[in-house]
């Protein structure tokens, strides 16, 4: 199975996952299913990362994607104030740090002149939009709670944080979080290790669940309520892939993700 199948797989059970997200009435295994899609986008970001002959042109392609989803974020909610189900999704924030991470890995490994300041600007990013993140959060809370949240104002000043992880992609306020960048991270890193990589993957996500299983009062149910343990079952697909890139298609992602993304905002919000 090549790169462009995993993707297209990927694509799909996206779709279905954001469904379930934004249509009212769907049920929860749509999510199940939808836990199989970001391992396998990362899974092809890091065959991609590993064999791009230009990382900086790939991430400049990340970060563009992150700042527009930053901006839809933004118009959404204030086009539909008080939305039952508002539209904050970038994933393609998620992938830029992790294509950030990797490059700067490569570069330190390389012993490239510029790692080191590649390094510096990161943590320095990661440090400000943290920061403005939270105060943006607070800022947000008190002005709600003095004039409500229905005003253009109130709406702007909750939904900015969304618009700066756009804008300066941050481990804490991006899709997914911490934990799929590390996911995405060891991919690259086992990338020729065919055989280890799915066995490292599999052992990451048993611990995952058996964190949720005992903070969750030792309870099956927390496993089914809290299902992001679920990545699991991309295993197989890992086993499947063959090497090959395939047809590409690798601006069909950048146009499809925003698209179905507000068609699914604006129906969901309509029948709710």
């Amino acid at each position: 199975m090549s790169g462009t199948a995993l993707k297209l797989i990927a694509l799909v059970l996206m779709l279905i996952d954001h469904i379930a997200q934004f249509i009212p009435g769907m049920p929860v295994w749509y999510h199940y299913l939808g836990r199989i899609s970001a391992p396998l986008f990362m899974f092809c970001l890091a065959e991609g990362f590993a064999h791009t002959s230009d990382k900086v042109k790939y991430l400049k392609r990340l970060y563009i994607g992150s700042l527009a989803m930053g901006i839809i974020d933004m118009a959404s909610a204030i086009l539909v104030r008080n939305a039952a189900q508002p539209l904050t999704n970038n994933i393609l924030s998620t992938w830029f740090l992790t294509g950030l991470i990797i490059t700067i890995y490569e570069k330190k490994k390389n012993k490239e002149k510029d790692a080191n300041r590649l390094l510096i600007y990161a943590v320095i990013s990661q440090v400000v939009s943290v920061i403005l993140c939270f105060i943006v959060e607070a800022v947000a809370a008190a002005y709600a709670a003095e004039v409500g949240s229905g005003t253009l104002t109130a709406v702007i000043r909750e939904n900015s944080v969304h618009f700066i992880n756009g804008l300066i992609p941050n481990i804490l306020f991006c899709e997914g979080g911490y934990l799929i960048i590390v996911f995405g991270f060891m991919m690259y890193y086992y990338r020729d290790k065919r055989k280890m990589m799915p066995i490292v993957y599999v052992y990451m996500c048993l611990v995952y669940a058996f964190i949720l299983f005992f903070t969750g009062g030792r309870n099956i149910r927390a496993l089914l309520d809290n299902y992001q343990w679920m990545m699991i079952l991309a295993t197989p697909f890992f086993y499947l892939y063959n090497g090959k890139k395939g047809l590409g298609l690798k601006y069909l992602f950048y146009f499809f993700y925003p698209v179905h993304l507000v068609i699914l905002f604006f129906v969901g919000n309509l029948l709710f």
